[in-house]
């Protein structure tokens, strides 16, 4: 057993099998050809796909290469080799593989399409994106409910940061399947809204709220908007729809914290920046973000020992912070302390390679100084959360 294998392999591996199976119940259903039916006597194709459904690649590989090496009209033995060889990283095998499948007469439509589908997902696996695409749309020609097609495509529509297409392809899955998730939806429309805040705001406004109407407590639109409206000079609104996202917990509340202060510095009143500092503390006590906003409303009231508290306090969950080391440079500054103080303070964060306050993803680990909805590693959705240090 490759038991140091990922488990995202294993899985694929896994699905590939099912699918490899479907495909061979799909031919006997339509009948095989009689120059195929010997097939079945080899022992190599079977145990090939006993070793793929039981996650042993290297196994699979050896028997399904003797599989077609002893009957070189096996497409569907072919077909899960290549696959097999571009979840194992060897792209330029399982692009020859797929290749050469193509060029063989008396394909049906069926395995044409089949093979046609493989190798986008070599070209894509390669990184040639275009290439994939277009072989992705020619599959969707010869099958315009090849579901597997249409999510790939989805992927590519999301990754090019082309949103209104990745939202109709979305939509088409839902149609083709009867399901969906409901919960991409309003990410779909958030991230198109976000991509045309610099552009036109009205626009990004309507997805922003467009997101809304689907799922009314996501988070991401109502930061969206809020930070959207502000730009428009509408403090009060933007204050509305940046509580919503502090009530909903997580980085996206924290986020929602500076966008609040600045909105509170248009109205005059710092109260419900001050209320959602609380907010979030009382969820979470280490929150350094809120802690450092509680120090500048303190520092800005004049009350200098409830700020160095606030301070010492973020220090102590995020030591490294530059934003943290900066308000106590001011605070120091503003009690006429020298440089000293700040130095030996500043030393400290030297010492932790972390210079700057990232945000993780929940699912890969990936880290970012940027908010992100969607994973930009693993693609995922709605896996953000700022990163702790204990």
């Amino acid at each position: 057993m490759q038991a140091d294998w990922p488990l995202s392999l294993g899985i694929a591996l896994a699905l590939l099998a099912v699918g490899v199976l479907l495909g061979e119940l799909w031919s006997r259903l339509r009948g095989p050809r009689p120059e195929r039916r010997g097939r079945r006597a080899r022992p190599h194709y079977l145990l090939g796909l006993n070793y793929l459904v039981s996650n042993q690649p290297t196994h699979a590989i050896r028997e399904l290469s003797r599989a077609v090496r002893q009957e070189t009209d096996a497409v569907e033995a072919y077909l899960a080799l290549g696959n097999l060889f571009r979840e194992n990283g060897q792209i330029e095998r399982a692009i020859d593989i797929h290749k050469s499948l193509l060029h063989r007469s008396g394909l049906s439509e069926w395995e044409r399409t089949q093979v046609l589908f493989s190798l986008a997902m070599d070209f894509k696996k390669a990184g040639l994106i275009d290439r994939a695409e277009r072989s992705l749309e020619e599959v969707g020609q010869r099958d315009p409910d090849h579901l597997g097609c249409l999510y790939s495509l989805q992927q590519i529509a999301e990754e090019s940061g082309r949103w209104e297409e990745a939202l109709r392809i979305h939509r088409r899955i839902q149609e083709v399947s009867g399901a969906g998730d409901e919960d991409l939806l309003p990410g779909l429309e958030t991230e198109w809204g976000r991509a045309l805040v610099a552009i036109d705001a009205d626009a990004a406004e309507r997805h922003f709220r467009a997101a809304l109407d689907l799922r009314p407590d996501y988070a991401p639109a109502h930061f969206g908007l809020g930070t959207c409206v502000l730009e428009r000079a509408a403090p009060e609104a933007a204050l509305e729809h940046l509580q919503q996202a502090v009530e909903t917990g997580g980085a996206w509340a924290l986020a929602a914290l500076e966008p609040m202060s600045e909105a509170c510095s248009q109205t005059g009143d710092i109260a419900p920046l001050a209320r959602a500092c609380e907010q979030i503390l009382a969820r979470e006590p280490r929150a350094w973000r809120a802690h450092l906003a509680l120090a500048r409303i303190h520092m800005g009231r004049g009350e200098t020992e409830a700020a160095r508290s606030a301070l010492g306090q973020a220090l102590a969950a995020r030591p490294a912070s530059v934003a943290v080391q900066r308000q106590l440079w001011d605070l120091l500054s503003s009690e006429g302390k020298g440089i000293e103080q700040f130095v030996a303070v500043f030393d400290q964060a030297l010492g932790d390679a972390r210079m700057v306050d990232p945000y993780v993803c929940l699912g890969c680990r990936f880290k970012s100084a940027e908010l992100f909805a969607r994973c930009p590693h693993c693609h995922e959705w709605n896996t953000m959360t700022e990163e702790r240090t204990e």
